[in-house]
């Protein structure tokens, strides 16, 4: 009897640990079988931010208030994109890897796009990869406008403060000419213009040289509308010759 009981229960643990080892492996089969794998990589857009960013197809997109996109799957880190308005004029990007985490951000001038994830465990290479595809679709408003400043005049001129005031006059002008550049071009940059003119002492102009800081090929058209302006004005000299130096600051944004 008692050999019976020894037989039952080693056959019964037997079939026990079987079993058991039997579901841990299912166990671990239907593990596997949740196991996250990202699909390809496609463009996602959201034009109310104005960003684009490349995502699994199998990850999903959820918006959070007017500034914030998450994008979730189950299995996979939790990415993050939040979009702030600043006051920097600045482009550029940077960041990355600290920890187990990654940030990285995009600036244009006045805004601000980021893409945060915590804890990318075996992930980190395509987060790296899906963060740093993110860019900018929409730009701040821009508000072209022209500074001048250092006005410098050489020379015997008869009446300085008429002369004054007829360059200054031509503000509005040179304006316009701005305007026109930045609205037929949005990638023309902002700069300075430097201009020299010198004149004879009967108010010809004897030379005139204009540099400036854009460094843009398509530059030419804008500077041909300034240069132009500067041909209406002919100043009167008591004697010998005058030089202008005058500098104006084109910007896009306040």
């Amino acid at each position: 009897m008692k050999k019976f009981n020894f037989l039952t229960i080693l056959a019964v643990t037997l079939v026990s640990c079987l079993m058991a080892t039997g579901c841990k492996e299912k166990e671990k089969e239907k593990e596997e079988e949740k196991k996250f794998v990202p699909d390809e990589l496609s463009e996602y857009e959201d034009k109310d931010i104005g960003f684009s960013i490349m995502k699994p197809k199998n990850v999903e997109a959820v918006k959070e208030g007017e500034h914030t996109v998450k994008f979730q799957a189950p299995g996979f880190p939790t990415i993050v994109i939040n979009f702030e308005e600043t006051k920097q004029k600045a482009e550029g990007t940077g960041g990355g890897v600290s920890g187990d985490d990654f940030k990285w951000t995009v600036s244009k001038p006045l805004r601000k796009l980021s893409c945060e994830v915590e804890g990318t465990g075996e992930f980190a290479e395509i987060i790296e990869k899906i963060c740093k595809s993110l860019k900018h679709t929409k730009e701040a408003p821009k508000k072209p406008d022209v500074i001048l400043s250092n006005f410098e005049a050489k020379g015997d001129i008869k009446d300085l403060d008429k002369l004054t005031k007829e360059y200054e006059a031509l503000r509005p002008k040179i304006k316009v000419c701005w305007e026109k550049a930045v609205a037929k071009d949005p990638k023309f940059p902002s700069g300075d213009v430097n201009m020299n003119l010198k004149y004879e002492q009967d108010g010809t102009l004897k030379s005139s040289v204009f540099t400036n800081t854009f460094n843009y090929k398509n530059a030419k058209e804008f500077m041909d509308c300034i240069k132009g302006l500067f041909k209406e004005i002919k100043p009167e000299m008591e004697k010998g010759d005058a030089e202008i130096k005058w500098q104006m600051k084109f910007k896009l944004f306040e």
